[in-house]
């Protein structure tokens, strides 16, 4: 980790008490950064059909050319070995993502453009098979071994979400 952040191991442990504290402030750190890509994220643009499909290509792009995708493979991956890190994944990229879309679908609700759902389950629903494509594909080697056509999956996707959820 020392050499990865380009620090003396001293100075690391100088900071941080152990490697818990170190993951625990690059997952903080991440957050702070992405203060204005949950802003986006949180904000509807225009109409539920055009919103959505924007959302999309927002988490999306956060996942190809954000860091979004290794931010949660980190956040899984340390989270499933330690209650402290599985708390500050949650707090820190998980939830944040979440509730950023949960806030966008909810303007929704409130403008009638959406069916009468829980928008936290709605959420959850649109941004969960995204997760798991790119971690498949990218983190998990799935490109190479059980390759997706990930555009044509993310299209099919976001236009499911939308006849399923959209206000009759």
């Amino acid at each position: 980790m020392a050499e990865a952040a380009g620090v003396s191991v001293p100075t690391l442990r100088h900071y941080f008490a152990d490697r818990e504290g170190a993951i625990g402030a690059v997952l903080a750190d991440a957050h702070f950064g992405g203060r204005r890509m949950l802003e986006v994220a949180r904000t509807p643009t225009g109409e539920f059909d055009r919103s959505i499909r924007d959302l999309v290509t927002h988490i999306v792009g956060g996942f190809r050319f954000g860091g979004l995708v290794d931010l949660n493979a980190i956040g899984i991956t340390e989270g499933l070995a330690s209650p402290r890190l599985a708390k500050a994944y949650l707090d820190e990229i998980l939830e944040p993502t979440i509730q950023a879309t949960t806030d966008r679908l909810a303007q929704h609700g409130a403008r009638g453009e959406i069916r009468d759902v829980d928008p936290r389950h709605a959420a959850i629903a649109l941004i969960s098979p995204l997760l798991i494509l790119f971690l498949h594909q990218h983190r998990l080697g799935g490109s190479k071994h059980y390759p997706t056509d990930m555009d044509r999956f993310v299209a099919v996707h976001t236009e499911a979400f939308i006849a399923g959820y959209r206000a009759k």
